[in-house]
């Protein structure tokens, strides 16, 4: 899975990371935003990336965008309907414990909605 996101990374700029944890101490939003502000990855003229949390304890799963994708909700207010589709996909692979599925499952849906949302944001103008 390493190898997998390492390569989309390196040839198109754009990025999903997976980040897990056992406990949960603040709000998903928040937590992801640190973390994206953490690893650099804040930088929104650059790059187009969604952060996938995952908790276990909590059993919270939870998908935000990063850089461009920050302006998701400006340009498709149905974005949240298609974060959750993408985590949907995933969904059955967990319930039967096979986690590494689940997460390369979701990370193959959020790489190809990254590479969709990116050409229409592309052709939003600049605010």
């Amino acid at each position: 899975m390493d190898s997998l996101l390492q390569y989309y990374y390196q040839t198109t700029g754009n990025y999903v990371a997976i980040v897990t944890t056992d406990t949960l101490d603040r709000n998903p939003g928040d937590y992801s935003t640190h973390f994206a502000e953490q690893q650099g990855l804040t930088d929104s003229k650059n790059n187009y990336g969604l952060i996938l949390l995952l908790s276990r304890k909590q059993e919270l799963i939870y998908l935000t965008g990063t850089g461009q994708l920050l302006r998701l909700n400006e340009v498709a207010p149905q974005a949240q309907e298609a974060l959750q589709s993408i985590i949907g996909t995933g969904i059955p692979y967990l319930q039967e414990k096979r986690t590494a599925d689940g997460v390369i499952k979701i990370c193959q849906e959020a790489m190809k909605f990254i590479e969709k949302t990116a050409k229409i944001l592309q052709e939003q103008p600049k605010h």
